[in-house]
This record gives structure tokens, C-alpha cells and sequence, in this order.
């Protein structure tokens, strides 16, 4: 055997006997690559779903936030002041301005003192269940007074203004209810205050007004009818007038037999000029208006 012939030969076996082990060492090095790749796009995956899920809860807790801390605010409204603890107000195109209530877990507070009282109007369900859904309710931050639109009186919760007297139930019942119509309200409406309403409002006043609901000496007594919101004593969480100038209707009453018909006595509340007395309770014959009785409106989400 020549020497190239030789060569060849040894060529070709050293060829064979390697061969194995290149191939061990290629596929050894494939899979290796493969992996680290797959685990690199796992863990990326991984950071994007903690991602997204760190997103979704913030979302979801601003959200929540948003939804429990502040009171929604009605189509034409527009905030003015305050914080939702101690008077978050908003007013009208028009200038009627009103109060935000909170009411915890939508749970309302109904104090009886006189055992015969009840509801006695079928809206106070609407605004229950309003409660109940929104965790709280508006009410006007000062007593109503008359407002012309189109040559009509119409019920208006403004400063610095007369408010109405000498008014009977049913007058304040029809134009408290009529109000938000006539202001063309879309998505909320008013009504006469009702007892679930004033009592909450008093308990919630309570809170960071010491004893205000049973006080005698925070509004105006003084035989003559302020512009409702003149008392600055008489002003707490910015809402005016609930202790004093003038006794409110509400929708609470009973019925009291007497020797020829029955007569429907409705429930008024708070103080007035011929009364220093708290922001309680107390009956009157619906149908009897008196010069130091008006009333109060609620607005609230339908």
C-alpha cells in the first residue's frame, strides 16, 4: 500500500470513530438553547400576567374608590365645596343648591317619637331603595322659596331669600315632588323631605356637631323670618336652617279620630320663629297652613 492510499484510510477511520461524539456534542448544545429560550419567554410571560393583574387592581381599587367616596353628581350640576364628611355641595344652572348625605351601607336612621306615626306617601320606597343603591341622598341647603319660570312659581332651594311660609302640606308636598320637572332635571328627582331623610341628616350632623339635634340656641327665634341661610349659628354642614326660622312639613303623619271625621296629622320638624325648640319631631293638622311652617325638598338618583 502506497503512502497516500495509507493516509486515506486512517483519514477515513479517525472520521468514523469521531463521528458520535460530534453529533452527541450538536445535540447536546440544541436542546440546551431551546430551553433557555422557553424559560426566558415563560418568565416574561409571568412578569406581563403579574403585570396585568397589579393593573387590574389598581383599576379595580381606584375604581372602587371613586364609587364610595364621592357622590355622584347630577346631569346640569356642578360641585361648589366641601367634603363628603362635613357638606359636599353642588348647585344648578339656576342657582338651587344641595347638600350631599352620606348614609353608611345605605342603612337609613327613622326616629319614632310619636308611636302612631308612619310614611304615609309611596315615594319614600323610591328614595329608600335610591339610598340603599348609592349609599346617600341630597337635600337642599336651604329652605324653599318661591322662583319664577315662565311666569309660574316654582319650588327653588336658593340663599339669601324668603323662604315660604304659611304654606299648607299639600302645597309643599305637589311643589317640592313638581321641582325637578320644573328645573328639567334627567336623571335625579325631588321630593318633600320624608322622616328617613331628616333623622339621617340629623344623626350624620351629630357626628361633628356635638348634640346639634337636640339643640335650642343654634337658630333664629326671633318672631321674624330671616332670608333662609342669614343664621350663620344655624348652619352646619353647610345646610341651613334646620334648627330654626321655620318649622318643614315632612311626608311622615297619623290619623286622629275626633267627634265628627278623622283628621290626618302631619309630622313638621325643627325650630322656628314662634318656636326655640330642637330639630325634632312633632304633629300638625296637615290641611292648616301657619305663618312659621314651610318645608324642605330631597333630590335624589332614580
Amino acid at each position: 500500500m502506497n503512502k497516500k492510499v495509507f493516509a486515506l484510510v486512517v483519514a477515513i477511520i479517525i472520521f468514523i470513530v469521531s463521528a458520535p461524539i460530534i453529533m452527541v456534542i450538536v445535540w447536546d448544545e440544541e436542546p440546551s438553547t431551546d430551553l433557555e429560550e422557553d424559560t426566558v419567554e415563560k418568565n416574561i410571560m409571568e412578569e406581563n400576567n403579574i403585570e396585568k393583574e397589579n393593573n387590574t387592581e389598581e383599576n379595580t381599587t381606584e375604581k372602587n374608590t371613586t364609587e364610595e367616596n364621592v357622590p355622584y353628581m347630577p346631569n346640569g350640576f356642578s360641585y361648589v365645596k366641601g367634603e363628603v364628611e362635613t357638606g359636599y355641595t353642588i348647585v344648578d344652572s339656576y342657582g338651587n343648591t344641595y347638600v350631599w348625605v352620606p348614609v353608611e351601607n345605605g342603612e337609613l336612621t327613622r326616629n319614632i317619637d310619636i308611636s302612631e306615626c308612619v310614611e304615609m306617601e309611596d315615594i319614600v320606597y323610591d328614595f329608600k331603595n335610591s339610598v340603599n343603591q348609592y349609599k346617600g341622598f341630597y337635600i337642599a341647603k336651604y329652605e324653599s322659596s318661591a322662583y319664577s319660570i315662565n311666569n309660574r312659581n316654582v319650588s327653588a332651594t336658593m340663599g339669601d331669600r324668603t323662604p315660604v311660609n304659611n304654606v299648607s302640606y299639600e302645597l309643599a308636598y305637589g311643589t317640592a315632588n313638581n321641582s325637578c320637572k320644573e328645573f328639567n332635571y334627567s336623571d335625579v328627582v325631588t321630593n318633600l323631605m320624608n322622616s328617613y331623610a331628616w333623622d339621617s341628616t340629623l344623626a350624620w350632623i351629630d357626628k361633628s356637631n356635638s348634640n346639634y339635634s337636640a339643640s335650642t340656641n343654634r337658630g333664629n327665634y326671633s318672631e321674624t323670618i330671616n332670608p333662609t341661610g342669614a343664621t350663620e349659628t344655624d348652619i352646619v354642614n353647610n345646610i341651613c336652617d334646620l334648627g330654626g326660622n321655620l318649622k318643614e312639613w315632612t311626608t311622615e303623619g297619623y290619623l286622629r279620630n275626633n267627634d265628627v271625621n278623622q283628621q290626618i296629622f302631619r309630622i313638621i320638624r325643627g325650630g322656628s320663629v314662634n318656636y326655640n325648640g330642637p330639630a325634632l319631631n312633632r304633629g300638625y293638622i296637615e290641611n292648616k297652613p301657619n305663618y312659621d311652617i314651610g318645608f324642605r325638598m330631597i333630590l335624589y338618583k332614580i
